[in-house]
């Protein structure tokens, strides 16, 4: 293969005047988005050659400093969205500026925003120049979200999400892999050879950008093994009679068609599932050739044409079930190009077409006139799919006398169909005469043209209703096609042998297995997006095929660790996950072969991370998936502290940290009290022992308990609350809890302290509040009032666990004498105690000193400093002790709403007849915009947190709307003077009344969710 070669060209027709004018907005910062190619990741340079189609990967990265951000606006004259691009300032503002249209896509599952790029192959010209463009993918929408960084330096994702919203960070890019719909070229025409492969972002310059010189992309490509100026696989389709056979179509999509000559007319024939409305959409580039294409029904009738100058021919038509309809797809004026087909119609039906992979056979001669000879079989594995129709397909037989043979078929459920007699069966005559093979040659029920009417080859479709033999295949209709599939050949006569080389079944029916309510997931770029994680829970997802994967993302909302849980029994297939970086580079995986798997793995906060579900070894199976990143509120640790100043690292991202500090060693025998200096903005700490009075220390065991300030509920339901005051050694300063305690906690106590040693004093403390203040040194002048800034802990008692250790917290009377206190947990290895005095019985400067003996006991004794005399006793005092490991504390699980997947569209909520569902867009990962007409005017309704999500069959979810509906009449912007209403409301609707003049009252939650857009994207 030739060196590639890569070239960064300058967009064409490019107005330099206008991008001046946009530069004198200095305070504007910009995205700067291009094709980002790249070998190492397999950007671009990852073609490959599938049938017709050049297939590759593209990553559009923004190395600009601002974002690319989109977002919808008001619905347009053709059904897709306005899209503005909001441009930010360096001052923190932004301004808006149109720029294009979302559409809803198809293949993708979601709304993108249309004409993001171009992808072109160009012809090299004798000195390596850029030639002409010789076939191209179209200018191709995309949904515009981070997938991985483009600047390693780059900041956190902001865009994970297909809905309204879009865009790509600043340092970061987008990613669409090779296998996705629109990620290749039509070839179809082409020889093999060196060329150009071009990818222009942005081609009608509707972004605003800081660069718009560096928007096209060039890399040289290596055509082998292409189709050349051969047709397309469903050649050769040139006549009613050859038409490819589609079966039953309910929706269908094809890629990579071509009219391949100037002389090729493609045919296809199908028919509809129900009555009703039908669409075809024929997607190709007008300027490469003008195509039109035509519909016709089973008389040979035209029914529909269209006959545009655009790149999107467009055909709806009715449709009735049962009948045949054919769709003809030309060239005008002898022009070639390449297509692709969009079928949609009424119904729940689907149609795949699965090939044998067990070929060659070679099919043995007969014994002599009416002698069989052995009877050769092949097989096919079929769907989970209960047929309502079924098409036996040979695209390669090849025997020459074809009226030797007999054909029959064996379902999974031994149901066997004789398709064709052999004339030399029985006393019988059989349909096929004395030509010779089957080539492309489909076998339906429903075909108009009976196999004994045509020639061999037999290219086209057929029934074979001949003799006693009538609608054979429909033997098969109501079964379920998943098991093995087994056809029957047998020669009946002598001196002709032949070859089963290519057949395939075409099964049309209901899929019993489409997969779970987040599908489409299978690739990166498709990954459901959860959002900014906390706390995810999910039931009833599945690997519904051997090939199904299933992709998520999320963002980590702290730097903690990440427990991911699936949860299946393993009797019913084993399923592994995979955990991978923001780069897609693996960081975890869980592959063991037991029921369910976990596996945890460090996260950081901001950053993006992917799950990659899969089934071991092709294995099926339903999962529940969890995915805890916890919100830690509090760490802990314990060090050895000296007299001498050392720094502590918070160990979390703390906002505003308060810290508590406690010695829990005896090493010596003089009062002593813990400082702390503020060195928070820099993510630590600084800390010493401080003696009260005389006395020295060395070093002793410090405690720590770092916690977020405010109020917070543990994973044991155990509620904590933290703050800080100022506080001084001359009066008592009041602390208020508000409502956050029923009983009465302990509270603890550290002045942020930089001087002589100090401590705190609490009084009255009780479920509402507390008094506290400093307490200087007795030698110290009382008189005088020096002020603290003074960090406070409450904690309601009891015993409670975390993730790492149980704790408990509880008080006890104590007083000079050492006081032994027995706890109800057992603490093993690393261990700490903070402690503080909860009296004021005594007002001498008084500290405790509580630290372990044993694993279940401690020692606690309230210490007098002497500065002042050398009197100790100092009476009783009740202490407040909180016991704990060494580790992290996390807030409660919140209660997890998985993301509204699907578009709201079918069922009325409401119970006026004259309202009518029209259409359906996302606004974000769990909100939909539903819009419902009612005499003539739109209704925008704003549908949020759709749970417990219930499916009813491959199209139809019943969701139960717990969550609200926001009423905004003709407006859709959804501000806050919308109307909110619950869902337990039942009474009329006063926003209606005001809009319409009527009432309506709500009369049910229950609606049905069409699988037809998901803010999911792929």
């Amino acid at each position: 293969m030739p060196t590639r070669k890569n070239t960064r060209v300058k967009k064409s027709q490019f107005d330099f005047g206008k991008l001046e004018r946009r530069n004198m907005l200095a305070n504007d910062v910009l995205p700067d988005v291009f094709a980002w190619e790249s070998e190492e990741r397999g950007y671009l340079h990852d073609y490959y050659v599938e049938g017709e189609l050049l297939r590759f990967s593209t990553a559009f990265a923004n190395q600009g400093a601002g974002h690319l951000e989109v977002f919808g606006g008001e619905p347009t004259d053709n059904g897709n969205q306005e899209v503005f691009q909001r441009i930010y300032d360096d001052e923190g503002g932004f301004r808006d500026r149109l720029a294009g249209e979302f559409t809803y896509h198809e293949g993708h599952g979601h709304i993108h925003f249309d004409g993001y790029a171009i992808y072109n192959l160009r012809e090299i010209g004798p000195a390596g120049e850029v030639g002409d463009i010789l076939a191209t993918g179209g200018k191709i929408s995309f949904c515009l979200i981070d997938i991985t960084r483009y600047d390693d330096d780059a900041g956190a994702s902001n865009y994970g999400s297909c809905g309204t919203t879009q865009g790509v960070s600043a340092g970061w890019s987008d990613v669409y892999g090779s296998g996705l719909s629109d990620q290749w070229i039509n070839i179809s025409g082409i020889d093999d050879g060196d060329y150009y492969l071009e990818v222009v972002t942005d081609p009608e310059d509707k972004l605003l950008e800081s660069d718009e010189t560096n928007n096209t992309t060039i890399i040289t490509v290596t055509i082998e093994g292409g189709p050349g100026a051969n047709g397309d696989r469903l050649e050769p389709n040139n006549s009613f009679t050859a038409g490819y056979n589609m079966g039953i179509v309910s929706q269908r999509s094809e890629e990579g068609l071509s009219i391949h000559t100037d002389q090729d007319v493609d045919y296809y024939q199908f028919a509809a599932a129900e009555a009703g409305e039908f669409s075809v959409q024929l997607d190709f580039s007008h300027q490469l050739g003008n195509l039109d294409a035509f519909v016709y029904d089973s008389n040979l009738d035209l029914v529909t044409s269209a006959e545009s100058l655009t790149d999107l021919e467009i055909l709806e038509f009715d449709v009735l079930p049962g009948q045949a309809y054919f769709l003809q797809v030309l060239g005008v004026d002898g022009a070639t190009n390449g297509y692709g087909l969009e079928m949609s119609g009424p119904g729940d039906l689907i149609t795949t077409t699965i090939p044998s992979t067990d070929i060659p056979v070679n099919i043995p001669d007969g014994e002599g006139a009416g002698q069989a000879g052995d009877t050769i079989t092949s097989t096919i594995e079929g769907p989970d799919i209960t047929l309502t129709d079924l098409n036996l397909l040979f695209q390669d037989l090849d025997h020459t006398w074809m009226a030797d043979l007999s054909i029959a078929l064996i379902s999974p459920a031994g149901t066997r169909a004789h398709i064709i007699r052999s004339d030399y069966e029985g006393s019988g005559e059989g349909p096929l005469g004395g030509g010779d093979n089957f080539t492309n040659t489909t076998l339906d029920d429903q075909a108009p043209t009976n196999i004994s009417d045509a020639d061999a080859p037999y290219t086209g479709s057929f029934n074979v209703n001949f003799g006693d033999i009538s609608n054979p295949l429909s033997a098969f209709n109501g079964e379920n096609a998943l098991g093995t599939w087994t056809v029957e050949i047998t020669d009946w006569y002598s001196a002709d042998t032949g070859t089963l080389r290519e057949w395939g079944l075409m099964f049309t029916g209901i899929d019993n297995n489409p997969g779970d309510v987040l599908e489409q997931n299978d690739a990166f770029p498709q990954a459901t997006d959860l959002g900014t994680i906390g706390y995810y829970s999910h039931a009833d997802l599945s690997i519904h095929d051997d090939a199904d994967v299933d992709f998520f993302r999320f963002t980590a909302q702290d730097s903690t660790h990440a427990q991911i849980d699936l949860t299946y029994a393993i009797a019913d297939g084993n399923v592994d996950f995979i955990v991978y970086d923001s780069d897609q580079q693996e960081i975890g995986r869980a592959d063991k072969e037991n029921d369910n798997e976990t596996l945890r793995v460090d996260v950081v906060a901001g950053e993006l991370y992917f799950i990659e579900v899969l089934g071991a070894n092709g294995n099926t199976n339903t999962y529940d998936l969890t995915i805890d990143v916890p919100d830690m509120v509090a760490n802990s640790g314990i060090i050895e502290a000296t007299p001498d100043w050392q720094w502590v690292p918070l160990g979390g991202n703390f906002e505003s940290p308060v810290v508590m500090a406690s010695v829990t060693s005896t090493r010596s025998s003089a009062p002593v009290t813990v400082d702390i200096v503020d060195d928070f903005s820099n993510g630590g700490f600084q800390i010493r022992i401080n003696t009260l009075g005389d006395g020295q220390h060395t070093s002793e065991s410090v405690s720590y308990f770092v916690v977020e300030e405010g109020t917070h509920t543990l994973r044991d339901g155990t509620v904590i609350a933290a703050g800080q005051s100022s506080i001084s050694n001359g009066a008592w300063n009041n602390v208020e809890f508000g409502n956050t305690f029923d009983t009465t906690p302990i509270v603890l106590g550290q002045l942020l302290n930089d001087g002589e040693a100090v401590t705190t004093r609490f009084d009255g403390i009780s479920e509402s509040g507390f008094d506290w203040r400093s307490q200087l040194q007795e030698s110290t002048n009382e008189g005088s009032s020096v002020s603290h800034t003074g960090q406070w802990l409450a904690i309601e008692l009891g015993t409670g666990s975390t993730e790492h250790t149980n704790f408990e917290v509880g008080t006890a009377k104590v007083s000079s004498g050492v006081r032994e206190i027995e706890l109800l947990n057992t603490y093993l290895g690393r261990k700490n105690v903070l402690a503080s005095i909860q009296t004021f019985n005594n007002s001498d400067t008084v500290t405790t000193r509580t630290a372990f003996t044993k694993s279940r006991n401690l020692n606690s004794v309230l210490q007098e400093e002497t500065s002042a005399d050398s009197e100790t006793d100092h009476g009783s005092e009740w202490i407040g002790y909180f016991v704990f490991g060494v580790g992290a504390f996390y807030a409660e699980v919140p209660q997890s709403t998985p993301p509204l997947t699907k578009r709201i569209i079918a069922d009325n909520p409401f119970a006026a007849d004259d309202f009518t569902p029209v259409k359906s867009k996302a606004v974000d990962s769990k909100t939909e915009l539903v819009s419902f007409s009612r005499a003539g005017q739109i209704v925008p309704i704003k549908v949020q947190n759709v749970n417990n999500s219930r499916k009813i069959d491959n199209t139809t979810v019943v969701a139960d709307l717990s969550g609200a509906i926001k009423l905004a009449g003709d407006r859709t912007d959804f501000d806050s003077s919308a109307d909110l209403i619950k869902r337990t409301d039942r009474q009329d609707f006063d926003s209606i009344d005001n809009a319409f003049g009527s009432d309506t009252e709500l009369d049910a939650f229950d609606v049905k969710v069409k699988r037809e857009l998901s803010p999911i994207r792929g």
